[in-house]
């Protein structure tokens, strides 16, 4: 029996709402995920609304495949259109298993775009020493002001510790340890783990709380505070951030996109390029699945064209 699109809307949005909320509670997400799902569903729900089509059994199953020839035809990035029908996919889940849809009513047959594997952009030492740079300009680094000061630690706390932006921009002054030089990080979904930073980086560390922190706060750091903070004293955000890095690249005249992400593409690089275990880097990254961190394989292969051609007698 045909149904007019009135009626799965007001199925879809009243699912809609349970579904955000169970993902809020279930996995602990952190609200910009959860805003980006509620966007890629509403972007669905109107779609569905513009075409007041009619459907019946035959035609819903067929949804999901004219949904992503409409994706496909708004110009968007393959990366895009899949993580749309991604959260799609887990909302039409999510409507089965609450019984909004009868079993089978609902396909979940999604045909995304086949993606080109990216290789993650990365720094060299030499990229990452003309950044450093670009900050000190002719200053040695305990003369620098409180800001320039800050910024050269962010460079080094990124680089050596491979923590994600929205991981930095929430560590606090209590989740350091200053003499071990570790740290207490709070990942996706709340998961806590240990990183690492470099005793440079806790050098300025360490000089940045004693003067820089108090100078731009006006008060003495305490456990709660956010270590990374704005001229005006409250935390950085996660733009923030990222239009400083850009900034930096520029002032040291990088030709590559930096993103926040290149120092944590940069981190997992160079610790397998020297021979870390793939398993100990996953471990470090904070990533769930081994298939995650496996990408970072690829960029690899320059060490282990080394390797065969110093030492294969045929390799010359």
């Amino acid at each position: 029996m045909a149904q007019r699109v009135e009626s799965l809307l007001n199925r879809f949005a009243e699912g809609r709402e349970e579904f955000l909320a169970s993902l809020s509670l279930q996995r602990d997400l952190s609200s910009n995920t959860l805003r980006a799902y509620g966007k890629d569903l509403d972007i669905f729900l109107q779609w569905l609304e513009d075409e007041d089509i009619v459907v019946d059994m035959e035609s819903l199953q067929r949804l999901p495949g004219q949904y992503t020839q409409f994706l496909q035809g708004q110009s968007l990035a393959k990366s895009s259109i899949s993580r749309k029908l991604s959260a799609l996919k887990m909302f039409f889940r999510f409507l089965l298993k609450e019984q909004y849809f009868a079993l089978g009513e609902l396909s979940l047959q999604f045909q995304g775009p086949k993606q080109l594997k990216k290789l993650p952009e990365f720094l060299t030492v030499e990229e990452l020493s003309r950044m450093k740079q670009a900050i000190l300009g002719q200053k040695s680094w305990k003369s620098l002001d409180s800001i320039a000061l800050r910024n050269l630690m962010m460079l080094e706390f990124l680089f050596s510790s491979g923590v994600r932006v929205a991981e930095l921009v929430h560590v606090k002054v209590g989740d350091v340890l200053l003499p071990e030089g570790e740290i207490r990080v709070f990942g996706k979904g709340r998961k806590e783990r240990i990183s690492f930073i470099s005793q440079e980086t806790l050098g300025y560390l360490q000089y940045f709380l004693d003067n820089g922190f108090v100078e731009l706060k006006g008060a003495t750091p305490t456990a709660e505070d956010t270590i990374f903070i704005n001229y005006k004293g409250n935390s950085m955000t996660t733009r923030s951030v990222h239009r400083l890095l850009c900034q930096i690249a520029s002032d040291a005249g990088l030709k590559k996109k930096i993103s926040p992400h290149t120092f944590r593409h940069s981190f997992a690089t160079h610790l397998l390029n020297h021979g870390v275990n793939l398993r100990v880097v996953q471990e470090l990254l904070g990533h769930v699945s081994i298939r995650t961190t496996q990408i970072y394989t690829h960029v690899t292969t320059e060490r282990l064209k080394a390797a065969y051609l110093k030492a294969h007698p045929r390799a010359q």
